[in-house]
């Protein structure tokens, strides 16, 4: 799951960024951590965009709100990646 996940927001692109948020907010790397977590000390800016610091980061968001947190998940976007 967390593979077809990574698949559908960033196509496996540790670069990926996604500045256009209607928050304001951004979404980068592997997982498309949104900038929300950088304010909250969970990673820095830099860190989205390696990968191994990317993927933890993601696994704690999981722990907390589970699949829901990525918005492939909720639009089913990631199925076409199972």
């Amino acid at each position: 799951m967390a593979y077809a996940i990574c698949m559908a927001e960033s196509r496996g692109n540790p670069l990926a960024h996604n500045k256009a948020n209607s928050n304001g907010t951004n979404d980068a790397g592997l997982m498309q951590i949104n900038s929300i977590h950088v304010k909250s000390g969970l990673i820095s800016d830099q860190d989205r965009f390696d990968a191994n610091k990317n993927l933890a980061a993601a696994y704690r968001i999981y722990k907390g709100s589970g699949f829901k947190a990525w918005s492939s998940y909720n639009s089913g976007a990631y199925t076409k990646f199972l």
